[in-house]
């Protein structure tokens, strides 16, 4: 039932009643699987399994903070400790190696855990830790191996076992790495211009139409016995660049991706320990059902710079909220242009400087 055909009196009441429903914890609806951690075990006894928990929950926060130091914060220890109670469901599944782990002898047996999002946001919050919103960037990934006299460039398709390693780095930290599909735009655009030694903006040029926040470039080669790496790393206007040796091709790639993963981190997330800016007025605008509304509230409750959403009013098809956004206006439209649920408006020059910041609903 779209909001046109409802009565006018009757929709505000029902949004009304809705709004005290809004909790700032809402599920994500961008990056799915942040409080889920998948890890070896070696049996199935309470012991084993209450150890397995704390390891599966030290892995969740590195993914929800972005810090891969997280453990060393004040607090956390006790957290990873306290695991077990956080625990909402878990199950025991057919071992697959983690990244960098390859071996001809996985563990017997994985265990999956899933904790409570609600409760650890509250927690991290609380003891200050930065908390990284499910609205992320995506990273577009040039990947170069040469290995016994042979050079790939790593595709979405021509790689299998390159693009599971990959897509499990992702997944272990939570963001996108887009791999090209290396069809006949992008061969010609390589033939054109290497990306591993051209100027940043031919870069970010051959990489347009993936879409990506970022680009990251590695090449990596064997050595010898050892294995040495160069990355460059684009986010916005800044470049970073450094090399990686190592004594496996897997472990070089790996520290490659997560300094990359790394960088965008600290650029994102956001702190919870900083100020919250309260009584920002937020306007979405094309908002035509329950359903879309619904839609509009999960996604900016998701979001780790939210801290309280408050809906003040509906002026036809736009919905008004005062929201208390930690990191303030800034940070607030950063995490929400990441996402793809809504799509900045050109700001009502007529309405002065307490005017909203205006979005739309995207289809």
């Amino acid at each position: 039932m779209t909001i046109q055909l409802m009565n006018k009196i009757n929709f505000r009441w029902l949004l009304a009643w809705c709004v005290l429903c809004i909790s700032a914890n809402l599920p994500a609806m961008e990056v799915t699987g942040l409080y889920e951690a998948e890890v070896p075990v070696v049996g199935q006894d309470l012991t084993v399994r209450q150890d397995a928990m704390r390891a599966a929950l030290a892995e969740v926060l590195v993914k929800v903070s972005g810090n891969r130091a997280v453990a060393t914060l004040p607090g956390v220890a006790e957290l990873v400790n306290s695991a077990p109670q956080y625990v909402q469901q878990f199950v025991y599944r057919n071992a697959t190696p983690p990244p960098g782990q390859r071996s001809s002898q996985p563990p017997a047996r994985m265990l999956w855990v899933r904790f409570d999002r609600d409760a650890l946001i509250r927690v991290l919050r609380t003891s200050g830790v930065a908390i990284w919103g499910n609205a992320r960037p995506s990273v577009m990934l040039w990947l170069d191996v040469y290995e016994q006299n042979e050079r790939a460039v790593v595709g979405i398709d021509n790689k299998p076992e390159w693009k599971q390693f990959i897509e499990n780095v992702a997944k272990m930290r939570g963001v996108p790495l887009i791999l090209p599909k290396l069809d006949a735009d992008d061969l010609a655009n390589i033939q054109t211009v290497d990306p591993w030694n051209a100027a940043p903006e031919d870069v970010k040029r051959i990489s347009a139409r993936y879409r990506a926040e970022a680009v990251l470039v590695g090449r990596i080669e064997a050595r010898g016995n050892a294995w040495a790496s160069n990355w460059a790393f684009y986010d916005q206007e800044n470049r970073q660049a450094w090399t990686t040796p190592g004594d496996t091709r897997d472990a070089v790639v790996l520290d490659g991706l997560q300094a990359a993963i790394d960088e965008l981190a600290g650029h994102y997330n956001t702190s919870s320990s900083a100020a919250a800016e309260a009584g920002l007025a937020l306007q979405v605008n094309d908002v035509q059902t329950l359903e879309e509304y619904a839609r509009v509230t999960k996604y900016l409750g998701s979001l780790a710079s939210v801290a309280r959403l408050q809906l003040l009013r509906v002026e036809g098809l736009s919905l008004i909220f005062r929201v208390e956004a930690q990191g303030g206006a800034q940070r607030l439209t950063s995490d929400i242009r990441l996402g793809t649920t809504l799509a900045p408006l050109p700001a009502d020059a007529s309405a002065g400087a307490d005017a909203p910041v205006r979005f739309r609903l995207v289809r």
